[in-house]
Protein backbone atom coordinates (compact mmCIF):
# COMPACT_ATOMS: atom_id res chain seq x y z
CA UNK A 1 0.00 0.00 0.00
CA UNK A 2 1.24 2.96 -0.59
CA UNK A 3 -0.11 7.45 -0.50
CA UNK A 4 1.23 9.92 -2.82
CA UNK A 5 0.94 13.56 -2.37
CA UNK A 6 0.76 16.04 -5.68
CA UNK A 7 3.89 17.62 -6.29
CA UNK A 8 5.83 19.08 -4.45
CA UNK A 9 6.96 15.59 -3.34
CA UNK A 10 5.97 14.20 0.24
CA UNK A 11 9.29 14.94 1.69
CA UNK A 12 8.39 18.57 1.31
CA UNK A 13 7.29 18.01 4.35
CA UNK A 14 5.17 21.78 4.23
CA UNK A 15 2.57 22.71 1.50
CA UNK A 16 0.85 25.64 0.34
CA UNK A 17 -1.85 24.34 -2.46
CA UNK A 18 -2.58 20.68 -1.63
CA UNK A 19 -6.16 19.89 -3.56
CA UNK A 20 -6.60 16.15 -3.02
CA UNK A 21 -4.16 13.31 -1.49
CA UNK A 22 -3.81 10.23 -3.70
CA UNK A 23 -1.89 7.00 -3.07
CA UNK A 24 -2.00 3.26 -4.66
CA UNK A 25 -2.74 0.47 -3.39
CA UNK A 26 -1.32 -3.58 -4.39
CA UNK A 27 -1.45 -6.71 -3.16
CA UNK A 28 0.23 -10.25 -4.07
CA UNK A 29 -3.19 -11.77 -4.80
CA UNK A 30 -6.35 -9.10 -5.08
CA UNK A 31 -7.49 -6.23 -3.52
CA UNK A 32 -10.95 -6.31 -2.29
CA UNK A 33 -13.44 -4.56 -4.71
CA UNK A 34 -15.14 -3.30 -2.31
CA UNK A 35 -13.92 -0.30 -0.65
CA UNK A 36 -10.34 -1.35 -0.87
CA UNK A 37 -9.11 1.60 0.48
CA UNK A 38 -9.10 3.25 4.11
CA UNK A 39 -7.66 6.27 5.04
CA UNK A 40 -7.11 7.78 8.61
CA UNK A 41 -6.79 12.08 9.11
CA UNK A 42 -5.08 13.00 12.03
CA UNK A 43 -5.19 17.15 12.75
CA UNK A 44 -2.11 16.35 15.26
CA UNK A 45 -1.55 19.63 16.40
CA UNK A 46 -5.17 19.01 17.69
CA UNK A 47 -5.38 15.51 18.23
CA UNK A 48 -8.33 14.77 16.49
CA UNK A 49 -9.78 12.74 13.80
CA UNK A 50 -11.14 13.76 10.48
CA UNK A 51 -15.31 11.89 10.17
CA UNK A 52 -15.17 13.14 6.82
CA UNK A 53 -17.68 16.07 7.54
CA UNK A 54 -16.66 16.99 11.13
CA UNK A 55 -13.89 16.69 13.96
CA UNK A 56 -13.80 14.55 16.11
CA UNK A 57 -13.17 15.05 19.93
CA UNK A 58 -9.94 15.73 21.10
CA UNK A 59 -8.33 12.21 22.20
CA UNK A 60 -10.80 10.12 20.42
CA UNK A 61 -10.21 6.95 18.22
CA UNK A 62 -8.81 6.90 15.01
CA UNK A 63 -11.83 7.41 12.81
CA UNK A 64 -11.03 4.85 9.35
CA UNK A 65 -12.80 6.32 5.47
CA UNK A 66 -13.61 4.12 3.04
CA UNK A 67 -12.67 4.93 -0.47
CA UNK A 68 -13.06 3.01 -3.86
CA UNK A 69 -9.94 2.19 -6.62
CA UNK A 70 -9.30 2.51 -9.84
CA UNK A 71 -5.06 2.56 -10.34
CA UNK A 72 -5.00 5.47 -7.76
CA UNK A 73 -7.02 6.83 -4.88
CA UNK A 74 -7.97 10.53 -4.34
CA UNK A 75 -9.21 12.27 -1.50
CA UNK A 76 -10.05 15.91 -1.74
CA UNK A 77 -9.01 18.37 0.89
CA UNK A 78 -11.80 20.33 0.74
CA UNK A 79 -13.49 20.86 4.27
CA UNK A 80 -10.81 20.04 6.02
CA UNK A 81 -7.27 21.37 5.72
CA UNK A 82 -6.84 24.53 7.34
CA UNK A 83 -3.74 26.82 7.51
CA UNK A 84 -0.99 26.39 10.35
CA UNK A 85 -2.14 22.56 11.58
CA UNK A 86 0.47 19.40 11.16
CA UNK A 87 -1.35 16.23 9.40
CA UNK A 88 -0.57 12.72 9.56
CA UNK A 89 -2.55 10.64 6.93
CA UNK A 90 -2.29 7.17 7.26
CA UNK A 91 -3.65 4.92 4.29
CA UNK A 92 -4.45 0.69 4.52
CA UNK A 93 -5.76 -1.65 2.11
CA UNK A 94 -7.90 -4.92 1.87
CA UNK A 95 -7.63 -7.89 0.42
CA UNK A 96 -10.23 -9.86 -1.24
CA UNK A 97 -9.94 -12.58 2.07
CA UNK A 98 -10.49 -9.59 4.04
CA UNK A 99 -6.75 -9.13 5.15
CA UNK A 100 -5.83 -5.59 5.87
CA UNK A 101 -2.49 -4.16 5.57
CA UNK A 102 -0.93 -3.77 9.53
CA UNK A 103 1.68 -1.31 8.54
CA UNK A 104 -0.06 1.68 7.40
CA UNK A 105 1.19 3.57 4.61
CA UNK A 106 1.49 7.48 6.28
CA UNK A 107 2.43 10.76 5.31
CA UNK A 108 3.26 14.12 7.68
CA UNK A 109 2.48 17.78 6.60
CA UNK A 110 2.03 20.90 7.27
CA UNK A 111 -0.71 22.68 5.15
CA UNK A 112 0.87 26.79 5.23
CA UNK A 113 -0.12 29.32 3.33
CA UNK A 114 0.76 32.47 5.48
CA UNK A 115 4.17 34.46 5.41
CA UNK A 116 6.51 34.83 7.86
CA UNK A 117 7.28 38.84 9.00
CA UNK A 118 10.21 40.14 9.53
CA UNK A 119 11.07 42.99 12.37
CA UNK A 120 14.29 45.29 11.97
CA UNK A 121 16.07 45.88 15.41
CA UNK A 122 18.90 47.88 13.85
CA UNK A 123 19.37 50.54 12.77
CA UNK A 124 16.20 51.81 14.84
CA UNK A 125 12.96 52.14 13.00
CA UNK A 126 11.33 55.31 14.22
CA UNK A 127 10.94 58.22 11.94
CA UNK A 128 13.48 60.90 11.86
CA UNK A 129 16.37 59.09 13.25
CA UNK A 130 19.74 60.46 12.70
CA UNK A 131 22.93 58.12 11.92
CA UNK A 132 25.96 59.24 12.71
CA UNK A 133 28.36 56.25 12.87
CA UNK A 134 29.28 53.67 10.08
CA UNK A 135 26.59 50.96 8.96
CA UNK A 136 28.34 48.03 10.28
CA UNK A 137 25.52 45.86 10.95
CA UNK A 138 21.99 44.97 10.34
CA UNK A 139 20.10 42.94 12.41
CA UNK A 140 16.43 41.81 13.54
CA UNK A 141 13.94 39.20 14.23
CA UNK A 142 11.39 37.25 11.54
CA UNK A 143 8.44 34.86 13.64
CA UNK A 144 6.75 32.62 11.54
CA UNK A 145 3.39 30.31 12.78
CA UNK A 146 4.07 27.97 15.78
CA UNK A 147 4.05 24.76 12.37
CA UNK A 148 6.10 27.24 10.17
CA UNK A 149 9.40 27.69 9.84
CA UNK A 150 11.31 30.64 8.69
CA UNK A 151 13.91 29.43 6.53
CA UNK A 152 15.13 32.99 4.44
CA UNK A 153 15.47 36.70 5.23
CA UNK A 154 16.48 39.75 2.80
CA UNK A 155 16.81 43.01 3.28
CA UNK A 156 16.81 46.47 0.82
CA UNK A 157 18.44 49.60 1.55
CA UNK A 158 16.95 52.51 -0.56
CA UNK A 159 18.35 56.31 -1.42
CA UNK A 160 15.42 57.91 -1.04
CA UNK A 161 17.36 61.05 -2.95
CA UNK A 162 18.31 59.60 -6.09
CA UNK A 163 15.42 56.77 -5.56
CA UNK A 164 18.27 53.85 -5.90
CA UNK A 165 18.54 50.51 -4.00
CA UNK A 166 21.55 48.71 -2.52
CA UNK A 167 23.36 45.90 -4.35
CA UNK A 168 25.17 43.98 -1.84
CA UNK A 169 26.84 42.21 -5.13
CA UNK A 170 28.01 45.48 -6.86
CA UNK A 171 28.36 47.76 -3.44
CA UNK A 172 26.67 50.25 -4.87
CA UNK A 173 23.40 52.20 -5.16
CA UNK A 174 23.06 51.44 -8.68
CA UNK A 175 19.31 49.54 -8.63
CA UNK A 176 16.29 51.09 -10.10
CA UNK A 177 13.39 49.29 -9.00
CA UNK A 178 9.36 49.39 -8.01
CA UNK A 179 9.90 46.25 -5.80
CA UNK A 180 13.27 46.69 -4.14
CA UNK A 181 16.53 45.07 -4.69
CA UNK A 182 16.66 42.22 -2.01
CA UNK A 183 19.97 40.81 -0.80
CA UNK A 184 19.75 37.31 0.98
CA UNK A 185 20.65 37.05 5.14
CA UNK A 186 23.72 34.47 5.01
CA UNK A 187 21.48 31.13 6.21
CA UNK A 188 24.10 30.74 8.96
CA UNK A 189 23.45 34.50 10.30
CA UNK A 190 20.06 33.39 10.91
CA UNK A 191 19.85 31.52 14.48
CA UNK A 192 16.87 29.77 16.12
CA UNK A 193 15.53 32.13 18.93
CA UNK A 194 16.26 29.93 22.24
CA UNK A 195 13.05 28.15 23.10
CA UNK A 196 11.75 27.85 19.65
CA UNK A 197 12.48 25.00 18.70
CA UNK A 198 10.94 24.60 14.86
CA UNK A 199 12.49 27.67 13.46
CA UNK A 200 9.37 29.58 13.77
CA UNK A 201 11.12 32.55 15.47
CA UNK A 202 14.74 33.60 14.69
CA UNK A 203 17.24 36.51 14.91
CA UNK A 204 19.21 37.21 12.19
CA UNK A 205 21.98 40.24 11.65
CA UNK A 206 24.02 41.26 8.51
CA UNK A 207 27.85 42.46 8.45
CA UNK A 208 28.98 41.99 5.34
CA UNK A 209 27.96 44.12 1.64
CA UNK A 210 26.52 46.66 3.63
CA UNK A 211 27.15 50.42 2.35
CA UNK A 212 30.30 52.08 3.94
CA UNK A 213 30.90 55.59 5.48
CA UNK A 214 31.80 56.79 2.21
CA UNK A 215 28.74 56.06 0.17
CA UNK A 216 26.43 57.54 2.52
CA UNK A 217 25.26 61.22 1.96
CA UNK A 218 25.47 63.52 5.08
CA UNK A 219 21.77 64.97 5.13
CA UNK A 220 20.25 62.19 3.03
CA UNK A 221 17.91 59.73 4.08
CA UNK A 222 17.69 55.95 3.45
CA UNK A 223 14.97 53.25 4.50
CA UNK A 224 15.71 49.95 4.98
CA UNK A 225 13.18 47.33 4.56
CA UNK A 226 13.47 43.72 5.88
CA UNK A 227 10.98 40.57 4.68
CA UNK A 228 10.76 37.31 5.51
CA UNK A 229 10.53 33.80 3.59
CA UNK A 230 9.37 30.60 4.94
CA UNK A 231 10.44 26.70 4.23
CA UNK A 232 7.45 26.29 1.69
CA UNK A 233 8.19 25.35 -1.87
CA UNK A 234 7.21 27.99 -3.41
CA UNK A 235 7.84 29.88 -0.21
CA UNK A 236 5.28 32.05 1.56
CA UNK A 237 7.46 35.44 1.17
CA UNK A 238 6.42 38.19 3.52
CA UNK A 239 5.13 41.24 1.17
CA UNK A 240 3.92 44.02 4.26
CA UNK A 241 7.75 45.01 4.63
CA UNK A 242 9.31 45.89 8.30
CA UNK A 243 10.03 49.35 7.16
CA UNK A 244 12.54 51.77 8.51
CA UNK A 245 13.99 55.36 7.97
CA UNK A 246 16.98 57.45 9.09
CA UNK A 247 19.22 60.42 7.82
CA UNK A 248 22.60 60.03 7.31
CA UNK A 249 24.45 62.99 9.49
Amino acid sequence: MGIGVPNPALSSQYFKSLPVITGTASDNYAIRKSTPVEISILDNTNSKYWLGSGWSDPGAARTWLPLTLTSTWTYTTAGWITPNIQYYVYARSWDRANNFSTTYSTAVFVYDNQAPASILLLPPTQTGVTWENSLLTISGTAQDNSQGQVKTVSYAIKNMTTKKWWSGSDGKFNVSSTTGAWNSVPSNQITNHTGYSNGSYVDWYVNTNLPTTSMLTTGTTYAFCAQAGDAVSPANVQTVFSTGTFTWM
